[in-house]
């Protein structure tokens, strides 16, 4: 199975110091070993890099530079960029994010139907949560 992976859950999981580094490593590991391949946008890897090289320094943006073979990932195209635009614009109230509007429209594209991700945004798009129910 393809689970999607958020921004939430690459932070958690490169920060030890994260509120939910131990249970993201612990849901990444129990992934892993049944077989699930992980998959992001690159503006997930964009906004990954860019946060932690402002909280954590260079160093620690490299390593997830370093590490990031470990998911697939997916260069955003035309057709998707011009869909989430509109889904963000038409969605103002709801305060859902241009990168989160990205990966619903990835994860519906895909028929992905499990994000692994720290946030309730996905679920309130009607995703599950992977580990979480």
């Amino acid at each position: 199975m393809v689970i999607f992976i958020d921004t939430s859950a690459l932070i958690a999981l490169a920060v030890r110091d994260d509120v939910n580094h131990v249970a993201a490593v612990k849901l990444f590991d129990r992934a892993r070993g049944e077989g699930h391949v992980f998959l992001l946008h690159n503006l997930i890897l964009v906004e990954c890099v860019s946060l932690l090289h402002r909280r954590k320094g260079h160093e620690a943006a490299c390593r997830l530079v370093r590490e990031i073979h470990h998911f697939e990932t997916l260069l955003v195209d035309e057709a998707v960029h011009h869909e989430s635009l509109e889904n963000f614009v038409s969605s103002v109230k709801r305060k859902v994010s241009l990168v989160d509007q990205v990966s619903f429209v990835v994860m519906k594209r895909k028929g992905i139907k499990s994000a692994f991700a720290f946030d309730d945004d996905f679920r309130k798009q009607g995703f599950t949560l992977y580990g979480q129910g």
